[in-house]
């Protein structure tokens, strides 16, 4: 099988499409499904035999699939049910720099402990705090009540592809400083250094946008404006996708090429900055998956093989 990462693409695309779409109970589905893979599968294996590896792969990633989009259904989607409308003690860590969005700040968290009973207790969370800024940094512990909610229509829809799916008004915040950093963290500071430099060097109304297009962080973009970015179809030049990461990369490449000399180092740096590029983005899914095809395609000069871009897709796919 020579295009591995695009079937796995092509059954993972299918599984979720389908379990996400109708409202049928998963066990009619995965019944469904295996009835359908087995069918696939003996049709192959009397007619076809050459494409029977491709039918395992796809009937195994189509069914496994079919039961992670479950499990994420039932924690992050029906779980957080449990949790709407109600008060409760939180213990949960910062992942992210605070945004501002409307004189409020908004802090990305990931809570450890949730004091409510059958409520999921890792789950990522919008916390909305108008008092005053906290002095909290990045992976420090906030002990907090919170006030659930599931609205989310002041925080940009990208944040669910992110993994957030409810929010709450936070009160009665406690700080605890964390120890120990993880190396993460110099990737988030490396962030904040770089939107800093942009708001100190140019007009405030012009800075949001060079930030978002290298960072990711739209906060200093106005609802006003970033709605008429996107009725305008435009929205995707402030997302950190392939368009910026290749002219970036790409970039540092041939500099480093009439610099050294070296083709493969030249890439290898080149690989470097993807990741670099990816982490500071926050790993968001558009720069994730520019970031994947972009390492393939570097990778196979690297090793001096034949790039396919149809397996680099399904790979990107998959993110």
């Amino acid at each position: 099988m020579k295009r591995f990462f695009l079937v796995t693409a092509v059954a993972c695309m299918c599984a979720a499409s389908i379990t996400l779409m109708f409202a049928v109970s998963f066990k009619i589905i995965l019944a469904i499904a295996l009835i359908i893979s087995a069918l696939g599968i003996l049709f192959i294996f009397l007619f076809k035999r050459k494409l029977l590896s491709t039918a395992l792969c796809f009937s195994l990633t189509f069914i496994l699939m079919i039961l992670r989009v479950n499990h994420f259904k039932a924690v992050n989607l029906d779980g957080i049910d449990v949790l709407v409308g109600k008060t409760a003690d939180v213990r949960c860590t910062l992942i992210e720099e605070p945004k501002i969005y409307d004189n409020c700040t908004i802090y990305s968290v990931k809570t450890s402990f949730i004091d409510i009973d059958d409520a999921p207790q890792e789950i990522k969370l919008k916390l909305f705090y108008t008092d005053n800024d906290l002095t909290i940094d990045a992976f420090d512990t906030l002990k907090c009540q919170v006030e659930f909610s599931s609205n989310l229509s002041s925080v940009y829809a990208s944040d669910k592809s992110d993994g957030f799916f409810i929010s709450g008004f936070a009160n009665n915040c406690e700080i605890v400083e964390a120890i120990k950093k993880p190396f993460y963290y110099k990737a988030i500071m490396l962030r904040k250094y770089i939107i800093d430099t942009f708001n100190d060097n140019l007009p405030e109304c012009v800075s949001a946008i060079p930030s978002a297009m290298i960072t990711g962080n739209k906060s200093g973009i106005s609802d006003k404006f970033y709605s008429q970015i996107k009725y305008d179809g435009m929205a995707h030049v402030l997302a950190v996708s392939g368009f910026h990461i290749s002219i970036i990369c790409f970039t540092l490449v041939e500099l480093m090429r009439k610099l050294t000399l070296s083709k493969k180092l030249s890439y290898i740096v080149g690989l470097l900055s993807v990741i670099m590029l990816a982490a500071v983005a926050g790993f968001s899914g558009s720069a994730m998956r520019a970031g994947i095809m972009y390492a393939v395609i570097v990778a196979s000069q690297i090793f001096s093989r034949k790039p396919d871009s149809l397996n680099s897709l399904g790979l990107a796919a998959t993110a």
